[in-house]
């Protein structure tokens, strides 16, 4: 139907820019990873929305490679990034307060220089769902802010909520807490690598 838009979020992204880094492509779509999601935006009108960590390993997005920041930039009303954790081994429900705001600036800070502005989204997804109101406030007013929470899809209680905060999420679909939006995930899918993800779509041809 003309107008769809179909959006895709992809969580733990890091290695990709450690490939970036590393083999310096003459373009980020030489990379599969951005090859794929390329192909579909233009066949499907795909939205897609990369939420990254700042550490694997050795590697962090601060020894990333910043050459590719305009040609992200052009990009951008399609291919976006955004906060997830720092490197996945954080609860942001336990997690000190400051140490919380310190690990979202430096994931958005770098991100800002390796991305653009332009390519940061507005919307993400906490790793595991958890933080704490403080936090995804301090997320809304940070100098990266995050407008938009994607929530869990199954009933686990996401960001703090309360259960009937968390009923009402589920039944709507949105839901707002003090500036801050809550969306449910529609469907969501582990271990899924780019090439399943384009049969998804050419299998039933696009339908």
């Amino acid at each position: 139907m003309k107008g769809d838009v179909i959006h895709v979020s992809i969580d733990d992204v890091i290695l990709v820019f450690k490939e970036l880094t590393g083999q310096k492509p003459v373009s980020i779509f030489d990379i599969p990873f951005f090859h794929y999601f390329k192909r579909l935006h233009k066949r499907h009108g795909l939205k897609v929305s990369c939420y990254c960590f700042y550490q694997y390993e050795n590697f962090t997005l601060a020894s990333c490679t910043r050459n590719y920041r305009s040609e992200f930039e052009a990009n951008s009303d399609w291919l976006r990034f955004g906060f997830h954790g720092y490197s996945g081994a954080e609860d942001y429900e336990t997690l000190n307060e400051m140490e919380s705001e310190r690990q979202y600036d430096a994931v958005m800070g770098n991100l800002s220089e390796i991305v653009g502005e332009k390519a940061l989204d507005a919307t993400t997804r906490i790793h595991k769902f958890k933080a704490t109101k403080e936090f995804f406030m301090y997320m809304r007013r940070a100098k990266y802010p995050v407008q938009a929470l994607l929530a869990a899809d199954d009933n686990r209680l996401s960001y703090s909520l309360s259960t009937e905060e968390n009923r009402l999420l589920q039944k709507k679909g949105i839901y707002n807490v003090d500036n801050m939006r809550f969306i449910r995930t529609s469907q969501r899918f582990d271990y899924l690598r780019p090439l399943p993800v384009f049969r998804l779509f050419t299998h039933f041809r696009g339908g």
